[in-house]
């Protein structure tokens, strides 16, 4: 049977588990294998609902299919519980994810431009510098997740941002306008885009976590 765990300490000794079966049916919640409730359906998941946990505590599990924010969310009194599609660390590896398939696009194609036999790309002058620029993203998009880093990430947006543009242009110039390369190209942008909210929040995190440890600690 499926399931899928969501550990609420570090030493992952209470833990939140969800099993079902086949394509999500007859889904069973339990708290450290106590049984809290059910959903009947994939569809009543989606609908969500609230357990409340022995200590008091509120807990609200049901899967978003927003754009950009699908996935369970699993929250412990109005926060994400971590590991779960809520938590600021998995939206931001998934920010990781999607700019290291964008570089690692970018470099084939640039490739296949550079040592390929390919009259097409020649024309258009794809090769090496592609290829460049597909590396140059894959590292921003680590840098992005390992440091937390803004300015990573606004270098990303901006380099597709001047891709989409020169699509755009390129079509105009060519009289045939490829608004489904374009609108990949924004939709990836907004994508990206809530990677900014995730550093906010992890850099918050990390701060109440330092001023939570000095006043521990006061002689540090």
């Amino acid at each position: 049977m499926p399931k899928q765990s969501y550990f609420l300490n570090a030493d992952k000794t209470d833990v939140i588990e969800l099993s079902w079966r086949g394509f999500w049916k007859d889904i069973t919640v339990t708290h450290n294998g106590h049984v809290l409730g059910t959903f009947h359906s994939f569809s009543h998941l989606k609908q969500g609902q609230y357990f409340t946990l022995h200590e008091g505590s509120t807990l609200h599990i049901y899967y978003s299919k927003a754009y950009g924010d699908q996935g369970m969310k699993v929250t412990i009194n109005g926060f994400p519980v971590k590991g779960s599609s809520g938590d600021p660390e998995v939206r931001l590896k998934g920010v990781m994810g999607i700019a290291i398939v964008i570089g690692a696009l970018q470099f084939i194609l640039g490739a296949i431009g550079e040592f390929g036999d390919v009259e097409l790309l020649q024309e258009m002058g794809v090769s090496w510098p592609l290829m460049v620029i597909g590396a140059v993203i894959i590292g921003l998009g680590y840098c992005v997740y390992k440091f937390r880093s803004v300015a990573a990430l606004i270098v990303i947006i901006v380099i597709i941002g001047l891709d989409a543009l020169l699509t755009l242009a390129f079509s105009i110039e060519g009289g045939r306008m490829s608004f489904g390369g374009i609108f990949i190209k924004v939709f990836m942008i907004i994508a990206l885009a809530k990677g900014f909210s995730a550093i906010t929040e992890l850099k918050d995190q990390e701060a109440i976590r330092d001023r939570d440890l000095s006043k521990k600690n006061p002689g540090w």
